[in-house]
């Protein structure tokens, strides 16, 4: 049996979350804030990702948004330098941080040709 949570019980505590600025991640880290904890939002879209932590503002939260791409080391460390300077720790770390390549739709032959990687060995899907 589950329980609905309520209150604030994530209050002191502080979250990153990449892929802050849509879907999953954007979802993630307005309930996470909902609940209490001050969040660090980092995803590509600057836009999308301010909007996101104007409504958590809005609704009484903590948040810096910071644009930010996961695969550029370099960005990752003034991200994480910016975090520690505004928040001083990172209690969660949600990762929704994603890159759509090729097809819309997943496919059984999709493989990583159509997609660039900053990863040394490309994996296969399917």
């Amino acid at each position: 049996m589950s329980a609905v949570l309520g209150g604030k019980p994530l209050a002191d505590r502080v979250a990153v979350v990449t892929g802050a600025s849509s879907g999953i991640g954007q979802a993630t880290a307005e309930r996470l804030a909902a609940l209490g904890a001050d969040v660090a939002l980092l995803a590509r879209r600057a836009d999308r990702l301010e909007a996101t932590a104007e409504r958590i503002t809005q609704r009484g939260g903590e948040a810096l948004a910071m644009p930010t791409d996961v695969t550029d080391r370099d960005a990752l460390a003034r991200a994480a330098a910016a975090v520690h300077e505004r928040f001083g720790k990172v209690d969660l770390a949600p990762s929704s941080a994603a890159r759509r390549c090729g097809s819309r739709r997943w496919s059984p032959a999709w493989s990583t040709r159509n997609c660039p990687t900053t990863s040394p060995t490309p994996t296969r899907a399917g």
